[in-house]
């Protein structure tokens, strides 16, 4: 059985869901993690939005990443 609208209605609360887990990062991680993955800039530019150096960036979306895996797989 296919059924888009179950796709769909499951897409819409996994989307939800990962905006929740999304919120609950610390601000630091978020605004990297936005930066990286939703305006898609380079860890370079992200440093200097930021204001500070990409190797910090790298590890703050490397936590916000692991934070979230967390986030989702225990359903929080």
């Amino acid at each position: 059985d296919d059924c888009p609208a179950a796709d769909a209605l499951a897409a819409s609360e996994n989307r939800e869901r990962l905006y929740r887990c999304i919120a609950l990062l610390p601000a630091v991680q978020r605004a990297a993690l936005h930066l990286a993955f939703f305006e898609d800039l380079p860890y370079r530019e992200i440093a200097g939005i930021l204001g500070c150096p990409e190797g910090t960036v790298k590890t703050r979306v490397f936590h916000a990443k692991l934070t979230l895996k967390h986030c989702l797989t225990r359903g929080d």
